[in-house]
């Protein structure tokens, strides 16, 4: 009896010893990705960020967004010195066939504290939450790079003066979607192809960036078609670190070279905020 108290004592022991050593581990990579990740900060370069991002979060990055980010991390808390060891945890489990690992603790930087909560799949950063009392409302400063969403919405306005109306709805953001009766959309744009005849272009003239909880930029183009030009309005709303497509007006007022008062019956804009 007793040497069976005896093995089962040891097996006991190598079974806590196995444990301990299973959460250093553990502990020891939360550590080194949270490091990794700070120290991609603090160099500045998006490509190198976004270089740890599992393929799933890259879809839901616009690189201006996190270079905004980035930009005022940096500016705000000041270089990255090092982690909490009494306000740190990170669990990893193996959930069929693929390693997920969970960080979360306090992080110390030259200016203050944040609070990192990180997310990994196979070792690439699946979620990314950083909190911090010196983290303002909005990451967005007056120097914010438009030019993507310019691109974008350009893009959606030839899709949608050109005829593929569906095309252009794909591109918006799915609550925006699901406020929107595309085959009214559909109809309002044939009767505009009707007198305006076929799209020439679509340049850009102007944007308004609005900051806050939720930041917005509003950009409107002149579209010209073979019969006549129009201004066109898409708005883009920020959220995470994305900008979203949520609304859109195909007849937003009158082109450069025209009268006050030629559209006194503008149709209605598609799509809200959400």
């Amino acid at each position: 009896m007793g040497k069976v108290l005896k093995i089962l004592g040891i097996i006991f022991l190598v079974i806590v010893v196995l444990g301990v050593a299973g959460l250093f581990i553990a502990h020891s990579a939360g550590t080194k990705a949270q490091e990794e990740l700070f120290a991609a900060f603090g160099t500045g370069d998006v490509d190198a960020v976004m270089a740890l991002m599992h393929p799933a979060l890259k879809e839901e990055v616009d690189k201006p967004v996190l270079a905004a980010v980035i930009a005022g991390f940096n500016e705000r808390l000041g270089a990255f010195e090092k982690l909490s060891s009494s306000n740190f945890n990170t669990s990893t489990e193996v959930r069929d066939g693929v390693k997920l690992t969970e960080s979360r603790g306090e992080v110390v930087f030259e200016k203050g504290r944040a609070t990192s909560d990180l997310g990994y799949r196979d070792g690439l950063l699946l979620r990314l939450n950083i909190e911090s009392d010196l983290v303002v409302e909005s990451w967005f400063r007056d120097d914010f790079d438009t030019s993507l969403y310019r691109e974008r919405g350009k893009a959606f306005l030839e899709k949608l003066f050109g005829g593929r109306a569906e095309g252009a709805f794909a591109m918006m953001h799915k609550e925006s979607q699901a406020k929107i009766l595309i085959e009214k959309v559909k109809a309002e744009m044939a009767d505009l192809g009707s007198s305006g005849g076929a799209l020439k272009s679509v340049t850009h003239q102007s944007e308004e960036l609005k900051l806050g909880a939720s930041p917005t930029l509003t950009i409107r183009y002149l579209v010209e078609a073979e019969k006549g030009r129009a201004m066109s309005m898409v708005k883009f709303q920020f959220n995470g670190l994305k900008g979203h497509l949520v609304s859109f007006n195909p007849l937003d007022g009158d082109p450069p070279d025209a009268g006050s008062g030629a559209d006194d019956a503008l149709p209605p804009t598609f799509g809200e905020q959400f």
